[in-house]
């Protein structure tokens, strides 16, 4: 390894237990020079983490990568110089420019933006604040072959990794106190590494000795296996942007049946001669607009026949197969929304509406956010804030426990029976 400095490095090589754990070293590397990266191998699935924000909260490869609370422990982004959360580094320095007393450097973060390390709430007789933590966990679902990153230490540290099971299969060792320093020049960074021969660590548990001000930098994790991105149904969220303005119709089909093709968007919102067939009275009967089981139909079936179903109890159990975490939705995902899940009669049993998810866009005249499109009787199809009718129907803040609020997403693979929808007319909708 050619370098201009010199590391004290500990590596354990570890045989007898190694066979039995599959890990091939694990590397504490002392007086690692401040500023100096975390270096990323060659693999590609590799990935440092660079904190950008102040804020307890780590969204980044949630499902590949998972930040864990431990007991009162609270995973926290620490902006450089965060004093807030008790960060002081030993011997701060300063310098004088014109008569102002400044700072020269703050000896924590190693890229100069933001590292990370457990917090927890702490109230004194003068005030509650964040103050340092000394455990933090991280999981890897699919498993890592390993995980290393740099440390900046107020005590000793250990970091332990664990299979699927649970079960123990080795540490690092333990990182000492690392923050002194002879001003004006930094403290130098501690690497801490633990790697395996497979993709066997699906945790690392990182613990100090006592609470502490530590912090760790350039996370690099190996051996990520990461899913396939879903199939991109925008398309479909496009396609019904085209009906914003139909008027509601709840017996509108968007269907043409003579011709076996669906209406173009504007004979939909404008021509009374579109033909539907009423359900109740059996007959066909001609009117502008649409119902929202259909406009989704509509929009997903321009170029495919991918889904085949008008009742919105069928649609999100037949097509819709795919549950999604409100917050991870694409556009063409829908929300299923049922207004009372207690009803006990026909009329109110089942889901009563359904959105669709597009791209987030702002109204300029209200200066809203719409990421959504409704259809109501009293507004027709148009634009709308899924934020605002998730806390209505899918939070504890809303009309909760009436109401369900269910997002699905199509399969990559849909299954449709490259049907027309029609004539199968269902002789009941839940609207």
């Amino acid at each position: 390894m050619n370098m201009k400095y010199i590391l004290k490095t500990t590596v354990f090589i570890i045989c007898l237990i190694g066979m039995m754990s599959g890990i091939a070293s694990a590397t504490i590397e002392e007086e690692w020079p401040f500023g100096v990266r975390n270096p990323l191998p060659d693999d590609p699935t590799y990935v440092r983490f660079d904190f950008e924000k102040d804020s307890t909260y780590f969204g980044s490869y949630q499902g590949i990568v998972n930040f864990v609370d431990l007991n009162e422990n609270k995973w926290a982004s620490i902006p450089i110089g965060a004093r807030g959360y008790h960060i002081y580094p030993m011997d701060f320095f300063y310098k004088y420019v014109n008569g102002t007393r400044m700072q020269v450097d703050y000896i924590y973060v190693v890229n100069g933006k933001v590292g990370a390390q457990p917090v927890f709430w702490r109230c004194t007789n003068v005030k509650c604040d964040w103050w340092p933590g000394n455990e933090a966990r991280i999981e890897f679902p699919s498993g890592a072959s390993d995980i290393s990153f740099l440390i900046s230490n107020g005590d000793n540290v250990e970091m332990k990794a664990y299979d699927k099971t649970g079960k123990f299969i080795g540490s690092s060792g333990i990182a000492p106190y690392n923050i002194y320093r002879v001003p004006p020049n930094p403290s130098n960074f501690t690497r801490v590494s633990i790697t395996t021969q497979t993709s066997s660590i699906y945790a690392v548990e990182i613990r100090a000795t006592n609470d502490n001000y530590w912090l760790i930098d350039d996370i690099v994790v190996g051996g990520l296996t990461f899913p396939d991105k879903p199939t991109n149904y925008s398309w479909v969220s496009e396609r019904l942007k085209l009906l914003v303005g139909a008027p509601y119709n709840p017996i509108g089909f968007g269907y043409e049946f003579q011709s076996g093709i669906f209406y173009p968007a504007d004979d939909i919102i404008n021509n009374p001669l579109v033909v539907n067939w009423d359900y109740e009275f059996k007959e066909w009967v001609t009117g502008e607009g649409i119902n929202n089981e259909g406009a989704i139909i509509w929009a997903v079936n321009e170029d495919f026949n991918l889904i085949n179903n008008l009742c919105i109890n069928d649609m999100v159990n037949k097509d819709f197969k795919v549950s999604v975490e409100y917050g991870d939705q694409l556009p063409g995902d829908v929300a299923f929304i049922e207004y009372d899940i207690t009803a006990t009669d026909e009329a109110s049993m089942g889901y009563d509406e359904i959105i669709m998810f597009i791209k987030p866009q702002i109204n300029l005249e209200t200066g809203a956010t719409e990421d959504c499109i409704r259809i109501l009787e009293e507004g027709g199809v148009h634009y709308a804030d899924s934020e605002f009718l998730h806390a209505l129907y899918g939070t504890d803040y809303g009309i909760t426990p009436i109401s369900l609020f269910t997002v699905k997403r199509l399969p990559d693979v849909p299954k449709g029976n490259m049907k027309s929808p029609y004539p199968n007319i269902p002789g009941k909708y839940k609207i």
